[in-house]
């Protein structure tokens, strides 16, 4: 050995990563979203790992883009459409992640959560009760005074005038009318009253500032609120109107019934008849028999 020269040196060899191990989904993919949340909000977030270093990850929906869609990079799922949980209660999603050359499906459980319809609690001078009710009860609500529309009395136009015409020439004074209502008489006999129903906006207070319409001198006067309780035309229920009532329909069909007898209109007729006259009259399907 004498003679040769010897050098050692330290040689750093590095293992160069290949992409050969799929991506994968932590488990499980199950999540809950509320029917009241609006299209277009974020549902869940999808993470999935890769062991390989090189490469990005790509996501992707393979079932159930219809109702939601997922971004490819940050794998935010959102909402299409607002769902029902009456119709549907889950949804069962086919996602995938891809680094580019392998990639991994899995199943993603949508659960649309139900929201209820009546509060669970509520407080009454610092008092707290809780308040127990069955689903799908029938109920009404009102209107806050806010929403609430005016309506509006409109005095000395003529029945010839039809809503058509004074709805025309509130449209060019620049009002929104909602509904025009001829007043009427118990009888039927129209009446020169119409009732105006328009929004509750500032436009619609100037209405009580005109004195004429259609060429004729009128008075707008504010419709006095009625005594009676009003009636549901929708559940035949007492104390709301239809407009702001969810309970099930419900149709009265008074049948008539023979039980009133026949009657004249007059109490008393008078007729001059000439004398030695044996007569019989018809009037109103009624036989005289009149012998003088």
């Amino acid at each position: 050995m004498e003679g040769r020269l010897v050098d050692l040196s330290w040689v750093r060899i590095t293992v160069l990563d290949k992409n050969d191990s799929p991506p994968s989904f932590p488990a499980p993919l199950r999540f809950q979203v509320s029917e009241e949340l609006p299209a277009g909000q974020p549902v869940a977030t999808l993470k999935a790992s890769d062991p390989d270093t090189i490469g990005s990850l790509e996501y992707s929906l393979t079932n159930g883009s219809e109702h939601f869609s997922l971004d490819a990079t940050t794998g935010v799922l959102k909402l299409k459409e607002t769902l029902d949980r009456e119709q549907r209660d889950e949804y069962q999603l086919a996602v995938r992640c891809s680094d580019g050359v392998q990639y991994t499906d899995a199943v993603v459980t949508i659960e649309v959560s139900q929201v209820d319809k009546f509060p669970k609690t509520a407080s009454r001078n610092g008092k707290r009760c809780v308040l127990e009710m069955e689903e799908d009860v029938p109920q009404h609500t009102f209107p806050l005074p806010s929403e609430r529309n005016i309506h509006a009395v409109v005095r000395g136009i003529p029945a010839m005038f039809s809503e058509q015409e004074i709805k025309g020439e509130l449209e060019q004074r620049g009002y929104t009318p909602l509904h025009i209502i001829r007043l009427k008489r118990s009888g039927g006999a129209p009446m020169p009253l119409v009732v105006v129903i328009l929004p509750k906006i500032e436009k619609s207070q100037q209405l009580f500032n005109e004195h004429e319409l259609l060429g004729l001198a009128i008075r707008v006067e504010v419709q006095k609120n009625s005594r009676l309780i009003g009636q549901c035309h929708r559940c035949q229920r007492y104390g709301h109107a239809q407009s702001y009532c969810i309970a099930p329909p419900k149709c009265l069909n008074v049948l008539d019934t023979n039980d009133n007898p026949p009657a004249f209109l007059e109490p008393a007729y008078s007729f001059d008849i000439p004398k030695m006259l044996y007569a019989v009259t018809v009037w109103e399907k009624c036989r005289l028999w009149i012998q003088i």
